[in-house]
């Protein structure tokens, strides 16, 4: 995924400040969720006054797993961000588990190549290629 444009790192302080006072309305927060979605996958590159309104939207709809299903409610980026952020979560939960790691071995040792899943899959299932799709 290529970087943005710097011009992109910024969210509309007054959409955020409107979102956080209970002000909003239906079309401002599709707009909002828009504006989060687009920035969430550069969460670790973006400058302070980002994360500051990044930080503030969070915060008041009550933590991480809240932002995940608020963005799940809006269709489009919102929707399939928060979605590949839960499988992120998952792969990064999961790839340290030695039990999890082996069984998926063993599994892909009799079918490589699941049919639905050919296409995406990683020549090899180990621990480090379970690590690498989160990332």
């Amino acid at each position: 995924m290529s970087e943005p444009p710097r011009s992109a790192f910024r969210f509309d302080p007054e959409l955020v400040r409107a979102f956080v006072q209970d002000r909003l309305d239906d079309a401002g927060r599709a707009t909002l969720a828009d504006e989060v979605a687009r920035m969430l996958p550069f969460h670790l590159q973006l400058p302070n006054p980002v994360i500051a309104d990044l930080v503030a939207v969070t915060g008041h709809l009550g933590g991480d797993e809240a932002l995940l299903r608020w963005l799940d409610g809006y269709p489009g980026r919102p929707r399939v961000t928060a979605r590949l952020f839960r499988v992120i979560d998952l792969l990064d939960r999961w790839s340290p588990v030695p039990g999890v790691v082996l069984a998926l071995e063993q599994r892909r040792a009799r079918d490589p190549y699941p049919h639905a899943l050919a296409g995406y899959l990683t020549p090899d299932t180990t621990a480090g290629t379970l690590a690498s799709l989160g990332s």
